[in-house]
């Protein structure tokens, strides 16, 4: 589907016709040779464009001319959003795309609120950058909603409130930012790519919209670099809660190993059976060593609580 923009306004366009101050923008599941005809492309822009569809890869190319390229992105307002994919392409007066993959159809819709945000547009620099704009909604919301997860699972691990899934939870977390952080380099290289290699093209419009964009997406990165590190640290105090709960069954064990350590060296020298051991004929033997036992019992955990072992 067609559109052109023409002063402020956005129409559905049969085909392209180039006039001074009019731009373009479409919407296409594929391009073949009719279509080229209609918004004037060559073929091996349209077999160009066909191939990158089947071979998906993020990538940037250049003619002087025609910038082809595509682009990966995941639906930020929906959560369990697979990734996307879109050819695009650009050039003095028209911008394009063509659905690689779109698995939840989050890319239509998102489509029609682009065309909606076109009709105050004057160069194809604003439009671009727009689009691309389009791209990261949801992030301010997505880095607000994984913050406070964050937040609350590390507020578990400190209260002790830890549940035998957290692995998982923090795994899932780690996971979702990394890929979302990855999205956000490949649309910050392909901006500083149409910046750096395609002057050429954009030379009689500005680059301020795309600069501002790309400035943007680098916010958007940093914060997520900012929530891996956050999980990191996560990760590091669950560990720690982990350890000092492993150190207090030893020490536990090794209280009661020390308190226990005298009783067993009684009951190994009474019990070598040597024929003259007096105390063992002795009428009040066993009622000694039961108390000569429990007065050191009571003498190592009364020294154990003064070294607040206990």
């Amino acid at each position: 589907m067609l559109y052109s923009i023409y002063q402020n306004e956005v129409r559905q366009a049969d085909k392209y016709e180039k006039q001074y101050g009019r731009l373009y923008i479409g919407r296409f599941d594929s391009i073949n040779g009719d279509m080229c005809k209609d918004i004037d492309l060559s073929d091996e822009i349209a077999a160009e464009m066909n191939r990158k569809r089947k071979y998906i890869r993020r990538s940037i190319e250049c003619d002087g001319k025609t910038i082809l390229g595509s682009v990966r992105f995941k639906d930020s307002e929906k959560s369990n959003s697979e990734i996307d994919d879109i050819i695009f392409i650009v050039t003095e007066d028209m911008f394009l795309t063509v659905k690689a993959r779109d698995e939840n159809g989050s890319f239509d819709s998102m489509f029609d609120n682009f065309v909606l945000s076109c009709g105050s547009k004057t160069q194809i620099t604003e439009i671009v950058a727009s689009f691309f704009t389009l791209i990261m909604r949801g992030n301010d919301m997505f880095i607000e909603e994984y913050s406070s997860k964050i937040m609350k699972l590390e507020e578990s691990i400190v209260s002790g409130k830890t549940h035998k899934n957290l692995n998982s939870a923090i795994f899932r977390l780690k996971a979702d930012i990394q890929t979302r952080r990855m999205l956000l380099d490949d649309l910050i290289s392909t901006g500083e790519e149409m910046l750096d290699e395609c002057p050429s093209l954009l030379k009689n419009q500005s680059d301020k919209p795309l600069r501002k964009f790309v400035s943007r997406a680098r916010d958007y990165r940093t914060a997520y670099e900012y929530l891996i590190e956050n999980i990191i640290h996560l990760r590091e105090v669950y560990d720690a809660e982990i350890n000092n709960g492993i150190n207090s069954t030893m020490k536990l064990l090794s209280i009661v190993s020390t308190i226990f350590l005298p009783l067993m060296f009684i009951a190994g020298w009474y019990g070598m059976n040597f024929k003259y051991m007096p105390e063992l004929s002795w009428k009040y033997g066993y009622p000694l060593a039961l108390g000569v036992g429990l007065a050191i019992v009571a003498i190592m955990i009364i020294i154990f609580r003064k070294k607040k072992m206990l």
